[in-house]
């Protein structure tokens, strides 16, 4: 009786090899089957990270709250003061809000963990968040170069920046209400 070893297996020259190439074939082809889910598993999971992307940029853009500034001119006993509000329907997280002034000199800045949006959903108005600009005695746009605004959506899905300017309005300097948005993340 002659031997045979194929891959650990004893074949003698009474037993059939057939159902041995057989079973060996079906591995082949549930490998082959493995490999191949495998595969469409991993397109299908990079489809689902490209919905999710767009989908978050979607939410940033119509979540992106909108701040917006108006200043506030100072007497002899009332420093001048910026004044903030968020006009969208969503609120802010981690604003951020500096002062660059014309001077050189170091920036005032001012934090909020939360800005609420205004109008609120009950229809009432939010009071504006009030910044005192100390370095600020006549001319706000000779004082003042700029007011960067940076801020989170409330599921910091997106991160936002706002810069404004000082701009001469009727005679009176004023920081324009609107400022140049960019989504920064």
């Amino acid at each position: 009786m002659t031997a045979l070893a194929v891959s650990h297996i004893i074949i003698d020259n009474q037993t059939p090899t057939w159902p041995l190439v057989l079973a060996a074939f079906a591995s082949v082809a549930s490998a082959a089957g493995v490999l191949i889910a495998a595969f469409q598993s991993r397109r299908a999971a990079e489809a689902s990270l490209l919905a999710t992307r767009v989908a978050e940029e979607a939410w940033a853009r119509t979540a992106q709250p909108h701040i917006r500034l108006a200043t506030v001119m100072g007497t002899d006993t009332v420093p001048t003061s910026l004044q903030v509000w968020n006009r969208s329907g969503s609120p802010a997280i981690d604003v951020h809000i500096e002062i660059r002034y014309r001077d050189g000199g170091n920036p005032d800045e001012a934090t909020r963990n939360r800005f609420e949006s205004s109008p609120l959903p009950d229809g009432s108005y939010e009071p504006p968040w009030e910044i005192t600009l100390s370095r600020v005695r006549a001319d706000i746009a000779d004082a003042i170069e700029a007011v960067v605004a940076t801020y989170f959506d409330d599921r910091k899905v997106g991160q936002y920046e706002q810069r404004f300017t000082a701009v001469s309005a009727q005679g009176a300097m004023a920081i324009a209400g609107y400022g140049q948005d960019r989504r920064v993340r």
